[in-house]
């Protein structure tokens, strides 16, 4: 009888870890991300936009940037694993509709980008839709994409219907300033800029052309 409460119990606790947290959890992942319209950058943010960085360094260098590390699990020895920075740090400023959009972004030593989170914005539909750019799939899909990438809003970048100019400013913005950090710190070679140039102009031509 003991033994058959006992199988109860168990049953229960796993219904509830089944039906109550992991539900929770996946939500949580989909609700939206609230811009703090601040640019007074707190830690936990910086944790945001670089997670795998367990501590990070003073904001320094030129760009200004926070260097991010953690522990080696083989050698126990502190790594720099990538950088987290301000986009108003890094000019030129992508502008948006209405005003450059502030962003924290993180970047990786495989030159990826590992998180965005947007800072402050004064953009024209703020004041009908609210807060619209914390949409979480927004935000989600620059998550591990490699800044050699395009960024070509409706390609490799989905926009948002009637703020094309703002995802715009959002997405080349992080890309060029994340760029730019990764010369100056991780050895990144941008390549020929204007190479890359006819190459996404001959790519964006032959998309729109039908054979």
């Amino acid at each position: 009888m003991t033994r058959r409460i006992h199988s109860l119990l168990l049953l229960a606790c796993l219904l509830v870890l089944n039906t109550g947290i992991a539900p929770r959890a996946a939500a949580q992942s989909s609700e939206p991300v609230p811009t703090p319209f601040s640019t007074n950058v707190q830690t936990e943010w910086l944790h945001e936009v670089l997670p795998l960085a367990e501590t990070f360094g003073d904001k320094q260098g030129e760009p200004a940037a926070w260097p991010g590390y953690r522990t080696n699990p083989h050698s126990r020895q502190r790594e720099l694993i990538g950088y987290a920075f301000h986009s108003a740090d890094v000019p030129p400023v992508e502008p948006g509709y209405s005003a450059p959009i502030d962003m924290l972004v993180g970047v990786d030593a495989d030159f990826k980008l590992t998180g965005v989170k947007i800072l402050d914005y004064e953009e024209t539909y703020l004041r009908i839709k609210g807060d619209f750019l914390a949409q979480p799939d927004l935000l989600r899909q620059f998550r591990n994409k490699s800044i050699s990438d395009e960024f070509q809003i409706d390609q490799d970048i989905d926009g948002i219907a009637g703020s094309t100019v703002s995802v715009f400013a959002i997405a080349r913005g992080a890309r060029n300033a994340a760029r730019q950090i990764a010369e100056a710190y991780l050895d990144y070679d941008p390549g020929d800029p204007v190479r890359e140039a006819r190459g996404a102009r001959t790519k964006e031509l032959m998309s729109g052309s039908s054979w």
